[in-house]
């Protein structure tokens, strides 16, 4: 099952405006007609119940929206780029993965149909139509159309269960789960058999329950050995737990405090969540012959204690009264099935500011968005336009920036990714 995936998102850029005069017949010196660009698509994460894994991205590690169309004469704004909606289960959780910030949690996906823009598309560049004045008639520049935001970013899946089924490799979780509910989990003699979490769906008494069977947790789980840090992120959002134990095994008692270790270690609220022990295999004569002096071995524990068989169902219609009876009902710090919503992410802004930093006695580098956008939508060999850009570029305030930062003829200026050279 994959549960943890990192991925690149990029968002579309906006098209750039169009450099364009009107020509039509008995009008041959027609004004500026050049329209905008269109936006850039943005980067939507959305919830669906109908996915249960993050298994899709395991090939594709970059994910990119459209970008925005270009603008055209008449006035014609070009075509918006389309959103690129990523879809993923009900129950993950998104965080920030820049090796430069500590990771910080972006949303939670609690609902199918739940909606959270990641990335946002960038604005289309303005058309020539924008930059005619009274004194410049023929614009001859436009803009290039604003870049679209890009992230990285890591999903975390934490299945959405009302009971949690844990227990040591080969206990017997997967035929409990098989006979309670309408799950079919693989099922075998030996450990390991079910390397994923199973969902499923207990009908009890009128009342529904969802159950999700935890894989075998062996000593030292909390580290990560035998991926058991993975499989305990999922019994993180499950409001009780039925500890199943093997009754055939050495010590039941100490395989139960072990495996509590491990819960309380990756995660304190677990260890102290409403627990209900299950002795499995009671249709051992050896189990049923021990019952007894096994029951009297928990009686120092805060948990009730039943007896089971997995293989013939004795047993089970008790524990699954209990689970009903203990589940306790949904704190506030437990997430709920609402309604579809759009979420909001806040976080702080990418756009840059405006600045000049000289990195030598004759190199400078500029950022300056508006006027990177300028030099993106212009004809830079055409000496009229760069006389226009210019002017533009004063109004901006670039000029007076540059000549304080101590500019001189012939000195390099690297504005966006293009270089200029100072005259």
């Amino acid at each position: 099952m994959i549960d943890n995936i990192e991925i690149e998102i990029s968002a579309g850029s906006g098209g750039n405006g169009s450099t364009h005069f009107r020509r039509e017949k008995f009008v041959p010196r027609g004004g500026p007609d050049g329209g905008d660009g269109g936006h850039g698509g943005s980067v939507v994460l959305l919830g669906n119940d109908g996915i249960s894994t993050l298994s899709q991205f395991r090939q594709g590690q970059r994910f990119s929206a459209e970008n925005g169309g270009i603008g055209l004469g008449k006035k014609k704004r070009g075509k918006d780029g389309t959103d690129l909606f990523i879809q993923v289960p009900v129950g993950t959780t998104v965080y920030t993965a820049n090796k430069e910030s500590p990771a910080e949690q972006i949303a939670d996906i609690l609902n199918s149909g739940d909606s959270i823009v990641l990335c946002k598309g960038g604005e289309g560049g303005r058309g020539n139509i924008h930059f005619a004045t009274p004194t410049n008639q023929t614009p001859l520049i436009s803009e290039g159309g604003e870049l679209g935001e890009t992230s990285r970013i890591r999903m975390e899946l934490k299945l959405l269960a009302d009971v949690g089924i844990v227990g040591a490799p080969n206990a017997g979780k997967s035929s409990f789960m098989s006979f309670v509910s309408r799950a079919k989990p693989k099922i075998a003699s030996y450990p390991f058999t079910t390397t994923e979490p199973v969902l499923g769906v207990v009908n009890s008494n009128g009342r529904t329950i969802v159950m999700a069977e935890i894989p075998g947790l062996i000593e030292g789980a909390h580290l990560g050995v035998g991926l058991g840090d993975t499989f305990l992120q999922h019994a993180e959002r499950t409001r009780a737990l039925i500890h199943l134990i093997d009754g055939a095994g050495d010590n039941p008692l100490q395989t139960y405090l072990d495996l509590n270790r491990e819960l309380l270690a990756y995660n304190k609220q677990l260890a102290i969540r409403p627990q209900i022990i299950a002795i499995n295999k009671v249709d051992l004569l050896e189990v049923k012959s021990q019952m007894e002096e096994i029951q009297n071995s928990f009686l120092g524990t805060p948990s009730p204690t039943l007896f089971v068989s997995a293989m013939t169902g004795e047993g089970l219609e008790e524990v699954l009264e209990a689970v009903i009876k203990f589940l306790p009902p949904a704190p506030s710090h437990f997430p709920k099935r609402q309604t579809p919503k759009t979420l909001k992410i806040t976080k702080k802004s990418t756009k840059s500011k405006n600045e000049v930093i000289k990195m030598d006695s004759s190199h400078f580098r500029v950022f300056w968005p508006k006027a990177e956008q300028l030099v993106r939508g212009t004809n830079l060999s055409d000496w009229r336009a760069v006389a226009q850009l210019r002017l533009e570029f004063k109004n901006l305030g670039l000029l007076e920036a540059l000549n304080e930062s101590g500019v001189r003829e012939g000195d390099t200026i690297t504005l966006g990714g293009t270089e200029l050279e100072w005259r």
